[in-house]
């Protein structure tokens, strides 16, 4: 195999010597740093975590063409053709066990970085033309079980609250399962995002794509919140420090998402000793598929649950298991129902501008 790819690179190699190319690989590496370090931090800043996944998924794809035989030197526009990028997709899933739905969020992201070149460099257009006619992978349908409510208190029980490291775990486990919280979004909280005033109690929660929700908070919650904020924020507490912070050489940053995955597994399997349901391998959003499942019990309906969420699309609110097939198919007829209404408005001002 290993044979076979040297071959084939030192074919491509060959074949290229008498190309005269209309970019340069020095061009391509200053877009693609451009991309990553300039226009990401930018336009994406809405959450770090999406800045790193995008660099992940560039970072693969030059991995990808390292082993067919690409070199600094060799890079040009070619390495970014329709056929390249559906080879990059199959190795994806072949080699590197992605998912179709990992596999088509890594498509956007080099469609996304294509059409940036595009921007930046016109003869670069048709690779960003070529690109948007790949189709997506098909997608394994998703199972979202959440825990049981057995399973939780267990992990909860399981945190010694008494101390200050316990207080901030405990505090964060219930944010992530109050407010159906992603990971992100809970360790993205400033002081400032959560308001205990008595008459007015929420969080504002910074989603995906710089969207903003305000929750309310529980009264239970209230408590736990206002002695967390006594502990590490004091009596006069910095707005704009993070709320959940790793305090390095005098300097209050972010807390990682793995140190917090890390301290979930620890727990979970003080938890699992006590109760077998609770998973081993215990992760942040398995709590917020559990909260949702709970919404749906408490009977909430679709639209609500996506609004709680910060969903960008119905249809990732309905892969939870108990929304039954009624409700899908109501769901999806108001969607067709806005859409629809969407566009008559759109067609009304179109006339209206028209005259």
């Amino acid at each position: 195999m290993a044979t076979m790819m040297n071959r084939k690179a030192a074919q491509r190699v060959e074949s290229r010597k008498g190309e005269a190319t209309s970019v340069n690989s020095r061009t391509l590496f200053s877009l693609i740093h451009d991309w990553v370090h300039k226009y990401l931090p930018d336009f994406k800043s809405g959450s770090g975590h999406t800045v790193r996944s995008y660099a992940k998924a560039v970072n693969l794809y030059m991995v990808f063409l390292k082993e067919r035989g690409v070199t600094v030197s060799t890079l040009d526009s070619s390495d970014f053709s329709p056929a390249t990028i559906q080879e990059w997709l199959s190795w994806l899933k072949e080699t590197r066990g992605n998912s179709g739905s990992t596999v088509n969020n890594r498509l956007a992201i080099i469609k996304s970085m294509l059409h940036y070149f595009s921007i930046r460099d016109v003869s670069l257009v048709h690779l960003w033309n070529e690109a948007s006619l790949i189709k997506k992978a098909a997608e394994e349908p998703r199972d979202v079980t959440g825990i049981t409510m057995d399973a939780l208190t267990a992990i909860l029980d399981a945190i010694d609250d008494s101390t200050r490291i316990g207080l901030r775990d405990y505090t964060i486990v219930l944010i992530l399962y109050g407010f159906g919280a992603r990971i992100d979004e809970c360790l993205s909280l400033r002081v400032s995002d959560v308001l205990i005033n008595g008459d007015t109690n929420t969080i504002t929660l910074h989603g995906k794509g710089g969207k903003v929700r305000s929750l309310y908070i529980p009264s239970s919650l209230i408590p736990v919140l206002q002695r967390y904020m006594s502990v590490y924020h004091g009596q006069t507490p910095e707005p704009t420090r993070f709320l959940f912070f790793s305090p390095v050489h005098g300097r209050y940053g972010k807390l990682s998402q793995e140190g917090v995955r890390k301290r979930l597994r620890k727990y979970a399997e003080i938890a699992h000793e006590k109760c077998d349901e609770v998973p081993l391998d215990l992760a942040a959003h398995q709590l917020r598929h559990t909260r949702a499942n709970q919404w749906r019990k408490e009977g909430l309906n679709v639209f609500e649950i996506q609004a709680l969420l910060g969903h960008s699309s119905i249809n990732t609110t309905m892969v939870y298991q108990n929304v039954t097939e009624d409700e899908k198919r109501e769901a999806l007829e108001q969607l067709s129902i806005e859409t629809n209404s969407d566009l008559v408005e759109k067609w009304d001002a179109k006339m209206v501008d028209d005259l």
